[in-house]
């Protein structure tokens, strides 16, 4: 469904930003969060970064806002909270909100790498 939903905004013209599958990590439960805050609850051992943008309609390029940015990565060490009993519950999670100007911002590990499960069917595989 998501490919076919992307395919046909693509068609019509739209420049709207390419979706993504939510992943065998994604958490119904994960935390909302203000504006400015932070989603790391551990000690980083990685490097902060500040994340922000603006969402925007994408045929009227107007501020869109209350809408739902919702985040989660993988620590430093390669694993979701949920797979590391190290790691704080909802560590590295959070929901944020757009304001009237569909801004929102936010500080978070920045990205490293981590593995692929290789030991059965992947939704990549599928």
């Amino acid at each position: 469904m998501d490919e076919i939903t992307t395919k046909q905004t693509a068609a019509e013209g739209y420049e709207a930003t390419a979706s993504a599958l939510l992943g065998p990590f994604f958490r119904k439960d994960a935390p909302m969060k203000e504006n400015e805050t932070s989603i790391i609850q551990d000690d980083p051992d990685g490097e902060v970064v500040y994340m922000h943008g603006h969402v925007r309609d994408a045929i009227t390029g107007n501020p869109v806002e209350d809408c739902f940015i919702d985040i989660w990565q993988a620590s430093t060490n390669g694993l979701y909270e949920q797979q590391d009993a190290n790691q704080h519950d909802c560590n590295l999670r959070g929901k944020f909100k757009t304001d009237k100007d569909g801004y929102y911002a936010l500080y978070c590990l920045r990205p490293t790498p981590y593995p692929i499960p290789d030991d059965g069917k992947t939704l990549a595989s599928g």
